[in-house]
């Protein structure tokens, strides 16, 4: 008779300890047929790899919120496209400032003179000895301040870039007269039309006397042996300071263009203050200017293009040329 067999008596405990192992191990064994885990439970296992892609998903955004090479290059490109676009048309908005500031110039100029002429009889500023369409009187600038046109609005913004305030201070209470004996000229920077202006006299077949004006109501000009009627509002009174260089003398606009209107020899003009060279106001270029405003006797002020210019004043031996 065989003895009775043994029963083996195992804890609860280890039967479930058991049953765990043996279910990680079965699934352990199905993902690594799987090809996704290694074999073992280490620190490269398939738990301990949970917390991987939370830190690969952190370096995604990282490189995500940083620019590319290509990405940079496009904003420049887009950048230097809206340049070109928008400084044409800031430069243009520039000019056309000027161009207002130099129109309100001109007005409170017509203004003052208005107020002075009727203050002695129609009769405008004599301004005999005078040599340029930009000398003035030392008693006529006076008078004109006090009336409302104090020595800023007597100088033209389109120069800004070559003269500035400490310039206009110094050409204001001008010392320094063209020739000895005479009284020093206050310099301004328009060009006048008053009596008794050197440059105004005829030279060869320019009469550039009928530009003169010696009141403020208009009279019959003579030009060539014939009276004419002008109208207020097509008589100038005052005008920008548009120069070339002594001689040069000519209605042609290809032969204008020639010439040199900015960077005009101290010389042409030596009694001006210091030693800078002279320049046309509201220059287009380097070359030639833009235009010019003019201030009518019936006080508008009207712009006038380059290419409608001619000359108005000057000589063949001294002094500048002034084209409006």
């Amino acid at each position: 008779m065989r003895p009775p067999k043994k029963r083996l008596y195992i804890p609860v405990e280890d039967i479930n300890l058991l049953m765990s192992r043996s279910l990680r191990l079965q699934a352990e064994r199905s993902l690594m047929t799987a090809g996704t885990v290694p074999s073992m439970p280490n620190q490269h296992s398939w738990w301990s790899k949970a917390a991987l892609p939370r830190t690969e998903h952190a370096a995604t955004s990282r490189r995500a919120d940083a620019f590319t090479l290509i990405e940079l290059l496009v904003v420049v490109a887009v950048i230097a496209i809206l340049a070109a676009l928008l400084l044409p048309v800031l430069s243009k908005a520039k000019e056309q400032a000027i161009r207002v500031h130099c129109k309100s110039n001109e007005r409170q100029q017509v203004l003052a003179l208005t107020m002075y002429a009727h203050d002695n009889k129609d009769f405008l500023p004599d301004d005999t000895g005078a040599h340029q369409p930009w000398d003035m009187k030392y008693a006529a600038g006076t008078y004109l301040a006090a009336g409302g046109a104090p020595y800023k609005v007597w100088y033209d913004p389109g120069t800004y870039q070559s003269f500035g305030d400490a310039d206009w201070v110094a050409y204001w209470n001008n010392s320094a007269p063209e020739f000895d004996g005479e009284d020093a000229p206050r310099v301004i920077g328009y060009a006048e039309t008053l009596y008794g202006i050197d440059l105004y006299a005829n030279t060869g077949s320019w009469e550039f006397s009928t530009n003169v004006n010696q009141k403020l109501s208009t009279e019959p000009i003579s030009l060539k042996g014939k009276l004419l009627q002008i109208s207020p509002s097509c008589r100038v009174l005052l005008a920008c300071a548009t120069v070339t260089s002594v001689g040069n003398l000519s209605q042609n606009l290809q032969t204008m263009k020639s010439y040199i209107w900015t960077g005009l020899p101290h010389s042409d003009d030596p009694d001006v203050p210091g030693t800078k060279p002279f320049t046309s106001a509201h220059m287009l270029n380097s070359r030639i200017p833009s235009g010019g405003n003019l201030s009518m006797f019936d006080g508008h002020v009207e712009w006038r293009p380059f290419q409608q210019f001619m000359p108005r004043a000057g000589g063949e031996n001294y002094g500048p040329c002034f084209y409006y």
